[in-house]
């Protein structure tokens, strides 16, 4: 017997009338670790929501979705306490104060005894060593913390299967490797069952042996990683899921399955010299000797930071979770004052600037939440919105076919996936078209596909005259569009460059492709790479 066995399962939403799955038929063993992948929009939180029942959408369902031989419409609480359900966000599943409540929040719920609750919460609490944590508060916690956080209180539950949505999108490349160790000893040592939605296989391809695609509601790809020996008959769009060290060696007949793998494939090549041309405009933003704290008794987020920005140059600012990237967006943009310290934009100080003035015609933002800017009920109002308060040429249509929202207009902005959600976000600036574009982690939730439209719209942004500055953890799109990068630690710019001397000095902090490539060819990008080796087989 199957753990889960779905058959012949469709779905649509009530207010559209295409499926948003279509005939989707899946066994899932015990002890699987599974990714499920595909472009936004194609099918994967909905089919995660709708194993988890209780996280499932309004809408028709047409057949069945059987977990341990029973219909997950029809299991008992308990029963449902099996199926494990991490979320993209974490904020939107902590719902307790304390670390240590947390944990006993959903064994409380169920109705289990003090002693059990105990006994479990110590036990989860050691496997993920936060044992040191268990009284903080968990406002305080950093965004990794909070996602091993909401981890843990999921497996204090005992699942026999663990779902997780993009349950990385919003870590740093390092919280991202530890987060994903964690997942490999959940499987390997506890023999839970893992499906994890993801965009970036890069993060995940070498824990997983199952992979499966989503294309436009149904399954295009379902293999077992150890069964994929090449990928060149694929179509272009499922190519893009693979990994990047996967699709360096996109026309092989035997791709490799781990870094390691790829990098002794690679050895022999030389070294290639390419460097960016640095932007050399006047410059449009000025952050002098910066310090900002949350509260008058805690410590500094921001020390002495100082940051000058060029007119339209694209400028990616890194680091890791809590080194100070978002509270800088926040500076910038006057939703947070410096204690001591100035901000400038085209050289006036932004706190001698009105409101209107400094948001309607200079500096348009879109937080890591995108969630938090919706405010009417479809997200073609949504847009309206927007129109409303600047008079631009932009027309309503052609953002909706820029952004490819079509099958989404008439959505409510809270039913559609993170990656809908950031495009749909990202529309309504769009349509604001503001001087300075600022984004704080604008590819969260976005598969590769639409990653590179993305790239594309905002360099011709770039050509208009725009600046952009992208807070980010992605360090491949990062690396693909800017003209500068700069890392942020503990409040501090520690370093600025043009891209390719920025992420050829990092070792952590740098792509995938300068990881591959820095013993020999030297590399950072995934292009420059094709380019340079132009390979063939």
């Amino acid at each position: 017997m199957a753990l889960l066995e779905i058959k012949n399962l469709s779905f649509k939403y009530n207010v559209n009338n295409k499926y948003a799955l279509n005939n989707i038929s899946l066994l899932v063993e015990e002890g699987e670790f599974i990714c499920l992948s595909g472009e936004s929009g194609c099918g994967k939180t909905t089919l995660l929501r709708l194993i988890k029942n209780v996280c499932s959408p309004k809408g028709v369902l047409e057949g069945e979705i059987n977990f341990l031989d029973t219909d997950v419409r029809k299991l008992s609480v308990k029963d449902n306490s099996m199926i494990g359900f991490v979320y993209q966000n974490p904020e939107n599943q902590i719902v307790t104060d304390t670390v240590w409540h947390e944990l006993a929040f959903g064994l409380e719920n169920l109705g289990y005894d003090n002693q059990t609750i105990r006994k479990r919460v110590a036990e989860v609490a050691n496997f993920f060593g936060i044992n040191n944590w268990i009284e903080k508060e968990t406002f305080n916690l950093s965004g990794g913390e909070k996602q091993l956080l909401a981890l843990a209180s999921v497996l204090v539950m005992k699942p026999k299967i663990l779902l997780l949505d993009e349950a990385t999108s919003q870590l740093d490349p390092i919280a991202t490797i530890d987060f994903m160790n964690h997942l490999k000893r959940i499987n390997s040592e506890l023999g839970i069952t893992i499906i994890l939605v993801s965009h970036s296989l890069d993060d995940s391809y070498e824990y997983i042996n199952r992979l499966i695609l989503l294309d436009n509601g149904s399954i295009s790809f379902d293999k077992v990683k150890d069964d994929i020996k090449s990928i060149k008959d694929l179509s272009e769009k499922d190519k893009l899921n693979f990994p990047i060290f996967v699709r360096l060696f996109e026309n092989s007949e035997n791709v490799p399955k781990t870094m390691l793998e790829a990098r002794n494939m690679l050895k022999g090549f030389k070294e290639v010299d390419i460097n960016n041309k640095i932007v050399d405009n006047e410059l449009i933003i000025k952050v002098k000797n910066a310090y900002f704290r949350y509260g008058k008794d805690l410590p500094d987020v921001l020390k002495d930071l100082n940051l000058e920005i060029k007119k339209g140059e694209i400028l990616s600012i890194l680091g890791g979770n809590g080194s100070g990237k978002t509270t800088l967006v926040k500076v910038i943009t006057g939703i947070r004052r410096l204690y001591s310290g100035k901000v400038f934009i085209n050289d006036v100080n932004i706190n001698k600037m009105k409101d209107i003035d400094l948001y309607r015609n200079n500096i348009s933002v879109i937080s890591q939440n995108p969630y938090t800017l919706f405010v009417t009920e479809t997200v073609l109002d949504e847009l309206k919105e927007s129109k409303k308060l600047v008079d631009t040429d932009i027309t309503i249509e052609e953002t909706i076919k820029l952004f490819e929202l079509e099958n989404i207009i008439n959505r409510h902005p809270y039913d559609i996936s993170g990656g809908e959600a950031q495009k749909v976000a990202l529309a309504k600036m769009y349509l604001l078209n503001p001087k300075i574009i600022i984004l704080d982690e604008a590819t969260k939730g976005l598969d590769n596909f639409y990653k590179e439209k993305l790239k594309n719209i905002l360099i011709n942004l770039k050509k208009l005259g725009k600046t952009i500055v992208l807070v980010t953890h992605d360090m491949e799109f990062a690396s693909s569009i800017s003209d500068r990068c700069a890392l942020i630690f503990n409040g501090e710019i520690v370093s600025i460059n043009e891209v390719n001397k920025f992420f050829k000095d990092n070792s952590y902090f740098t792509t995938i492709t300068n990881k591959l490539t820095k013993d020999n060819m030297n590399l950072v990008k995934f292009n420059d790479f094709l380019e340079a080796i132009k390979w063939k087989n």
